[in-house]
């Protein structure tokens, strides 16, 4: 039973936002990233001003180029933080910080028209890409935002920060280099009802 007046026990709604860090560090390799995050919110709202929030958040992404002829990755990725939330008390606009673990997945990494020349003979080959180092990683996640209550809507932007325990792309050799970055910041904005 909710009271009156009470702050409703499960929110759902969108999240969405733009990434302020770089998501691949590249030299010798041109990245091709969507600068967006999209996904749904869960939050279950917890007593003294916490709450638990889920959220699955979708991006795309990929490169091309580096040391071989032909080369073009892409795949999508899916990051999915669970955070522990305290709001400072207040109405109508309240301050809020996050914290918690995330796990981020790559889906459908897939490596198109490889092609690299041995022996003046060029071979294609298409599959997972050779510079996958891990298509799951780990993470521990902190923001901070404002909960601006325009009831029964709630609008809340917040900057989130991530540090990755490992990398999901790695590979270098004497001139081209590529790696996915360890440290990443959003630029985040919910909806929730």
């Amino acid at each position: 039973m909710v009271l009156p007046g009470a702050a409703q026990p499960v929110s759902v709604g969108i999240k969405g936002g733009i990434p302020i860090t770089a998501f691949i560090s590249a030299d010798g390799y041109l990245p091709s990233i969507n600068r967006y995050i999209v996904g749904g919110a869960l939050e279950v709202s917890l007593p003294l001003g916490f709450a638990l929030e889920a959220d699955g958040l979708y991006r795309h992404y990929g490169y091309s180029g580096g040391p071989y002829t032909a080369n073009k990755v892409s795949t999508g990725d899916w990051e999915v933080p669970v955070l522990v939330k305290y709001r400072l008390p207040g109405k109508g606009v309240r301050l809020f910080a996050d914290a918690g673990a995330a796990v981020d997945t790559l889906a459908g990494a897939r490596q198109d028209a490889f092609l690299i020349r041995i022996n003046n003979l060029q071979v294609d080959i298409s599959g997972s890409p050779l510079e996958l180092h891990h298509s799951t990683v780990f993470g521990i996640v902190g923001g901070a935002g404002l909960d601006l209550s325009l009831r029964p809507v709630h609008l809340e932007p917040e900057v989130r920060y991530t540090r990755w325990n490992t990398t999901h792309f790695l590979a270098a050799n004497r001139d081209d280099a590529i790696s996915s970055n360890r440290n990443q910041m959003e630029f985040l904005l919910g909806i929730t009802f």
